[in-house]
């Protein structure tokens, strides 16, 4: 029996792939954090939670299997989506893999 992975778990390896692939990629922190008596507003709420840089450059929102994005993020990816940004819901390697190939034949 497979142990299911937390969202964690699968950005890391995503990360992993993406930068084995030659992409820079940023993981990017939504919302807001209370550190001591202050607060630290970090990127807009709903931001996918990683971007990677490269030949493309390509948001990526990370869920577990079978999750949905939340409202605030289906509002950002329409944001992004239009200013032209390409962004996927993606919950594996595998993902993340055929889409950078499509990215990439749609270069040539």
């Amino acid at each position: 029996m497979e142990i299911e992975k937390s969202e964690t778990q699968i950005q890391k390896e995503i990360k992993d792939y993406l930068e084995a692939c030659n992409f820079l990629v940023l993981r990017m922190n939504a919302g807001v954090v209370k550190k001591g008596r202050r607060y630290i507003h970090l990127a807009e709420s709903g931001t996918p939670d990683l971007l990677a840089i490269g030949i493309v450059n390509i948001w990526f929102e990370v869920k577990r299997p079978g999750e949905k994005p939340s409202d605030d993020q289906i509002e950002m990816i329409h944001k992004l989506e239009k200013r032209g940004e390409r962004v996927h819901v993606v919950c594996s390697v595998d993902d993340v893999r055929d889409i950078i190939r499509a990215s990439i034949r749609g270069l040539e």
